[in-house]
């Protein structure tokens, strides 16, 4: 089972300093069936503008119930 795209959007944005924080929601065709989750993340950011710490969230029972609803087996 893989990806066959994969689309973020991106619904809140802030920034502090050199810290990041991200929500959204990440859409994803697979075997030709949409899925999606909501997401969170936080990301520490260098003064070169590279990150060097990244914490993300999900709700990975929400993600894998989709995707044993479309009749696929949900990685485990």
């Amino acid at each position: 089972m893989g990806f066959e795209s994969i689309k973020i959007d991106v619904t809140t944005l802030v920034a502090e300093d050199r810290i990041v924080m991200m929500e959204g929601v990440e859409n994803y065709v697979i075997g030709g069936k949409p899925f999606s989750m909501e997401t969170i993340g936080a990301f520490d950011i260098n003064p070169d503008g590279l990150i060097t710490r990244w914490r993300y969230s999900y709700n990975l029972k929400a993600l894998t119930d989709q995707i044993e609803a479309a009749g696929f087996k949900a990685p485990t």
